[in-house]
């Protein structure tokens, strides 16, 4: 018989914590002692009585830019549209506050496409597998991706949330889980039946009282179902927004203001904070004109804010989103005060204060990766300190540009992306597209362009998770405004027009 050598020990002698050769198909410890040989994916469930395996709440009290005279635009049709629609925009918005977008929706009605330039969808062929193939490809491959840094807590925490018991929340997250590893392998046209039996399974849990363990399970399937349609918006682009939407709804519900929180409630909680700091920033610039709705001030609501903080150091780097709990509650903030140079009110004294408190706050933070989880990750703390920093100088250069309107050659700003693109040099991959996004549309040279672009080029090809071609295209049509316009352009309403020709509002989670 052939042998070979697996990655990890055989569950028998893990469990026994004795030393194992690895060979397969039967270990040499489990073939003199005759016990079954099992390597790869184990499913089990806890004893009634093991809380330690169980989904548990836990309170705890509260204790460059190069000058170039010739250079080549490489532009589309649209983008000298949106070029001509910031250009009237700017020249004639002091005196009616014309805005760009108006522009687009008077000037180029009959023109104008909508949304920026996509390619086609592309779905891969092959037969459905078998849930049992689904659950070894996440946890070999998908579960690193979700994450920004490998959470072994969040990965077995889906799987037990899953497969705890048969009542509707854990079919929920069950399938929506199901949905997002078929859409990952197969394609959407796979994902439709399991995404279809988690929107069922938690209309059927809406019978039941909301205990905390429930309200987690929903959360979590609302959130998966949430990045299932962020991958696929061909059928209704706005739904991965009210999944969101409704996560952040179960979340007030079993949360308290006043609370700390650790265990599975802090992992779920941290996941749903991540898409909510970022959808609001999205959603301060996609439409902006008619931004101020119901959605929108949900949006705003600050409970989980606050319960996140209060749960955990706000400097330890949070494994999903990349960054601390504190960079992440500061982006959002931003936004909020974000006003464009046509805005009369933008140099009001409270805004201008509350944004110099987000600055020092964002200059003086030191985050760090936690070393006490009990894992061996020592090989990527480098990487998750690098992704982090870019975070902050990202936040810091979003701030000075969006919120105090400086430009694009003040030496603050030049040091700030400088020293992103020196660590962006150094990156092979970059799992988060936030600061991507913001370092990316300050680059000039098409050296930095060129590092932008080949980055997010390996990064989707290795996670094939996340909105990166879309922050590629936002980047480019960013850079061909740049291009067009003469003088400086004003950052905000770029922007606001540029996400706003959007149909359906960006995720940049």
């Amino acid at each position: 018989m052939e042998h070979s050598e697996q990655k990890k020990a055989c569950w028998a002698c893990r469990s026994s914590k004795i030393r194992c050769n690895r060979n397969t198909p039967t270990c040499l410890q489990c073939l003199r002692t005759g016990k079954g040989c099992q390597y790869g994916l184990r499913l089990s469930w806890p004893r009634e009585s093991d809380a330690r395996r169980s989904i548990v709440c836990r309170a705890r009290p509260n204790t460059r830019a190069s000058n170039c005279e010739t250079h080549f635009v490489n532009t589309r049709f649209a983008d000298v549209e949106l070029h001509y629609a910031l250009y009237h925009s700017q020249l004639y918005h002091w005196g009616n506050r014309t805005t760009a977008l108006e522009c687009l929706s008077h000037q180029y009605k009959t023109s104008v496409s909508h949304g920026i330039p996509r390619p086609l969808p592309w779905i891969a062929s092959g037969n459905s597998q078998n849930e049992s193939h689904l659950l070894s490809y996440y946890d070999e491959v998908l579960s690193v991706m979700l994450t920004s840094i490998d959470d072994p807590k969040f990965r077995s925490l889906l799987i037990s949330m899953s497969f705890i018991d048969s009542a509707p929340s854990s079919i929920a997250v069950q399938q929506a889980l199901y949905a997002l590893i078929a859409i990952h392998i197969y394609g959407p046209t796979e994902a439709k039946r399991y995404k279809l039996r988690a929107i069922t399974a938690l209309s059927q849990s809406f019978n039941n009282p909301l205990s905390t363990k429930e309200g987690l399970q929903q959360i979590a399937a609302r959130l998966l179902l949430s990045i299932c349609e962020m991958l696929d918006s061909s059928e209704s682009p706005q739904l991965w927004k009210f999944h969101a939407g409704m996560a952040k709804q179960i979340g007030i519900k079993i949360c308290s203001s006043n609370q700390s929180y650790g265990g599975d409630v802090s992992v779920v909680l941290n996941w749903l904070f991540y898409h909510e700091a970022l959808a609001r920033f999205s959603g301060r610039h996609w439409n902006s004109i008619g931004f101020f709705s119901v959605e929108a001030h949900c949006m705003r609501d600050s409970l989980i804010t606050r319960a996140v903080l209060l749960s955990s150091d706000a400097s330890k780097i949070i494994n999903m989103a990349g960054c601390s709990a504190e960079v992440l509650s500061i982006i959002p903030r931003i936004s909020d005060n974000v006003r464009s140079r046509a805005d009369t009110n933008h140099s009001q004294i409270e805004t201008v204060e509350a944004l110099n408190m987000l600055e020092r706050r964002l200059t003086h933070l030191k985050q760090y990766v936690d070393q006490d989880d009990g894992s061996d990750r020592s090989s990527q703390h480098r990487h998750a300190l690098n992704i982090a920093e870019l975070y902050r100088l990202a936040s810091l250069v979003y701030l000075q540009r969006a919120g105090k309107g400086y430009p694009t050659n003040k030496p603050g700003v030049l040091s700030l992306v400088n020293a992103g693109f020196e660590i962006i040099a150094t990156l092979q991959t970059c799992p988060r597209v936030f600061p991507l996004i913001i370092l990316g549309c300050e680059a000039r040279s098409d050296e930095d362009r060129m590092i932008i672009l080949e980055l997010l080029r390996k990064t989707e090809n290795s996670r094939r998770i996340g909105n990166f071609s879309r922050a590629r295209r936002f980047i480019e049509a960013s850079w061909a405004q740049d291009d067009l316009h003469t003088g400086e352009l004003d950052y905000v309403q770029k922007f606001d027009t540029i996400m706003s020709r959007s149909e359906d509002m960006p995720s940049f989670s």
